[in-house]
């Protein structure tokens, strides 16, 4: 029986250090540690790639809930370092282009980062701000004034146009007939000359400041010349300019003097930092190098000595 005892003990100190490695087997790796790829001596784990992720725009970003475009992705990254450690033992990381490329990004980013602060620190736009901007700035938020017109094109022929002009001012006239029959833009020809509604800037000049010189719909105008030719216009429609309810341009309103206030909160900061740095500019210098240099004058070509002439000879 006391011999029995070492084994029985060996025998549970088995089972319980086997018990605690069963339980280190089934303990969760951290995601620091759990690897997805190796490059030579480089690692990309699992909390590489998850923040790599994070860092994608959202639109990426939701393709990224498929298996199929996670693979993709680490795909890349495995290449990317590849090609990178392929770089560096080319001795391309020494650079001084490179390095001098590196530096200039690195500052692009301290400095937005910096006027990151700035913009956080600016006071948010409330409802009372977005009122007063409405009701100061009313012309700003207004529809633009609309007609819907129809017309009739003839392209060279004047005494033709005026005759259809004539046709189209008499009583009980149906004027999309007429286009139908006469008018010569392909385009409206075959809706009656329908045009649509338009705003200012759509159509050349001389058309649009007839058009829109039409008071009342019915209205018929003379003939009007442009490049196309000839054209009688019908006014179907008319809308003058209106103001857009506040509702409607509240999201660009706030949006506008966020945007005001960050630009200026900026330029006051940068003013401050300016006054507290010593400065020395000296702008003439990019004057003097703008100015055109000046030719080297042509050294002047030497004149060949004329032969001297061979002397007589004495009798």
């Amino acid at each position: 029986m006391l011999k029995g005892r070492p084994f029985r003990s060996t025998v549970l100190l088995v089972s319980a250090l086997g018990a605690l490695c069963w339980g280190c087997e089934k303990k969760e790796v951290a995601e620091e540690e759990k690897v997805l790829a190796r490059i030579g001596d480089e690692v990309i784990t699992l909390k590489d790639f998850n923040e790599e992720i994070s860092k994608m725009p959202p639109h990426v970003r939701r393709r990224m809930t498929r298996v199929q475009e996670k693979k993709k992705q680490l795909k890349k990254l495995v290449e990317r370092k590849c090609m990178l450690q392929a770089a560096e033992r080319k001795g391309l990381a020494d650079d001084s282009t490179i390095i001098s490329q590196v530096e200039n990004y690195r500052a692009r980013l301290i400095v937005q980062k910096l006027l990151g602060s700035v913009k956080k620190g600016v006071a948010p736009v409330t409802e009372e701000d977005i009122k007063e901007h409405y009701e100061k700035n009313q012309a700003q938020f207004q529809t633009r004034k609309q007609i819907k017109a129809r017309h009739i094109l003839i392209k060279k022929d004047e005494a033709k146009a005026k005759k259809v002009l004539k046709k189209a001012k008499a009583p009980g006239a149906d004027f999309a007939a007429l286009a139908k029959k006469y008018s010569q833009d392909r385009a409206t020809k075959n809706r009656g000359g329908d045009l649509g509604s338009f705003s200012p800037g759509r159509m050349v000049r001389q058309f649009e400041d007839v058009a829109f010189s039409l008071e009342n719909p019915g209205d018929i105008s003379d003939t009007v010349k442009t490049p196309f030719g000839y054209h009688i216009i019908k006014l179907e429609d008319k809308k003058p300019a209106k103001p857009k309810p506040l509702a409607q341009v509240k999201v660009e309103i706030r949006r506008r003097l966020t945007s005001q206030r960050q630009k200026e909160a900026q330029e006051k900061f940068l003013e401050e930092i300016k006054s507290r740095t010593r400065l020395e500019i000296n702008e003439d210098l990019l004057v003097e190098e703008a100015k055109p240099k000046a030719k080297p004058k042509a050294k002047p070509k030497a004149v060949p000595k004329p032969a001297e002439e061979p002397e007589e000879k004495k009798e």
